[in-house]
C-alpha cells in the first residue's frame, strides 16, 4: 500500500503525542509518510525531530493531496482552522486511532477524529468531526457528542450522555448516565457532573455547578 503523506497542525505537546499514536498505527499499516508540523513557529524550525513545514497559509495553499490532523486542544480553535483549511479540497481529515483504543464497531466518528492510547468507547455512540478523546478515557453506551467536543485524559462518561459543540470535559472529570451538557461549555478537571449543565459556561466542583457565564 503506498503511503499517504499526512502533516500535524500544532508542535506542542499534544500536537507530538498524536505524531506517536500515528508512528505506532505506522508499525502495524505503514499507512502514512508524516512530513512534519503545521504550526506558527519559523519555517524549517526542527521540533522534535521533525520540521516546521509552514503555517495554515502555507497548508491552505497546498496543490497535491495530503493527510491532516489537527492536534490542538481547544475545540473552538479546531473549528476555526478545520474551517479554514477546508477551502482546499487537496485536504483530507482522516480519523486518527490509537492502537491500544477499545472501540466497538457500534461506533460512529466524524471526520479527523483522534482517539487517544487506551480509550474505551463502547456501543451506538455517535460522536462528530473532530472529536479529540484523550488518553485513558471511558465512554459509556448512547452518547452522543457534537462536532469539536474534547474529553481530556482520564474523563469517564457514563450512559446516554450527550454534549453540545465545542465544549471540553477537564482531566479526571466523571459525568453520570443521562446527562446533558450544552455548548461551548467547559467542565473542570475533577469535576463530578450530575445534572444537566447549559451553553457557554464552566461548572466546576462536586457535585460540578455553573461558576460563570461565556460572553
Amino acid at each position: 500500500m503506498e503511503k499517504r503523506d499526512i502533516v500535524v497542525i500544532g508542535a506542542g505537546g499534544l500536537a507530538k503525542e498524536v505524531r506517536w499514536v500515528i508512528e505506532e498505527c505506522n508499525k502495524v499499516n505503514g499507512k502514512w509518510n508524516i512530513l512534519g508540523w503545521v504550526s506558527k513557529e519559523e519555517s524549517g524550525t526542527v521540533i522534535a525531530g521533525l520540521p516546521v513545514l509552514g503555517d495554515d497559509d502555507w497548508l491552505l495553499g497546498h496543490a497535491s493531496p495530503i493527510d491532516v490532523v489537527v492536534a490542538v486542544g481547544s475545540g473552538s480553535l479546531r473549528k476555526k482552522i478545520a474551517t479554514y483549511l477546508k477551502q482546499n479540497k487537496n485536504i483530507s481529515f482522516p480519523q486518527i486511532i490509537a492502537q491500544s483504543a477499545e472501540i466497538s464497531k457500534y461506533v460512529k466518528l466524524g471526520e479527523g477524529a483522534v482517539i487517544m492510547n487506551k480509550s474505551i468507547l463502547t456501543v451506538d455512540i455517535e460522536a462528530g468531526d473532530f472529536f479529540l478523546c484523550n488518553h485513558g478515557c471511558t465512554v459509556g453506551h448512547d452518547c452522543r457528542f457534537d462536532d469539536y467536543v474534547t474529553l481530556n485524559p482520564g474523563t469517564h462518561i457514563s450512559g446516554t450522555v450527550s454534549i453540545g459543540e465545542c465544549s471540553s470535559i477537564g482531566v479526571g472529570a466523571s459525568v453520570i448516565q443521562g446527562v446533558s451538557i450544552g455548548r461551548n461549555t467547559f467542565i473542570g478537571a475533577g469535576a463530578v457532573v450530575i445534572s444537566d449543565i447549559g451553553d457557554n459556561c464552566t461548572a466546576v466542583g462536586v457535585p460540578a455547578k455553573p461558576l460563570e457565564k461565556k460572553i
